[in-house]
């Protein structure tokens, strides 16, 4: 993978991780206003009450997604440093975000929230897109 398409890689990580950072703070009071708007946004029913309930799932969910933007970083840096022996992992890798894109945009839609799926289909387009163009996803 090129440096253009690593960089591009660790970017959309960082911005991951970024996002996740904004919903765990949603899980505090003083915190919550941005949380509280996104999940107005994407549901289409203006900022919701953040009740303790919801206030624990919505920071439950931003520390998961921080941890999903670490890990795929993690893992990525590991598969480049394997080189060509590195393929299995870039594809394990991609079937692991392709299975929480499929189970977090189907929750989404059966909730009301598509707003979110569609937000999915970018955040997955966006990862892919160094993935299918670096190369390291091919067969050797």
């Amino acid at each position: 993978m090129s440096g253009f398409w690593r960089n591009w890689l660790n970017l959309w990580c960082w911005a991951v991780v970024l996002f996740g950072a904004i919903l765990a703070a949603g899980g505090f009071a003083a915190t919550s206003s941005p949380a509280s708007f996104l999940l107005g946004v994407m549901g289409g029913i203006g900022a919701p009450a953040m009740e303790p309930p919801l206030r624990f799932a919505v920071g439950l969910m931003g520390a998961l997604t921080m941890a999903l933007g670490l890990l795929v970083l993690v893992t990525a840096d590991a598969a480049r440093r394997l080189g060509a022996e590195g393929g299995p992992i870039w594809r394990r890798l991609t079937g692991s975000l392709v299975a929480w894109f499929l189970v977090d945009s189907t929750i989404s839609i059966a909730t009301g929230f598509w707003l979110n799926a569609v937000s999915n289909v970018i955040i997955m387009v966006l990862c892919l897109l160094p993935l299918w163009r670096g190369g390291v996803l091919r067969r050797a």
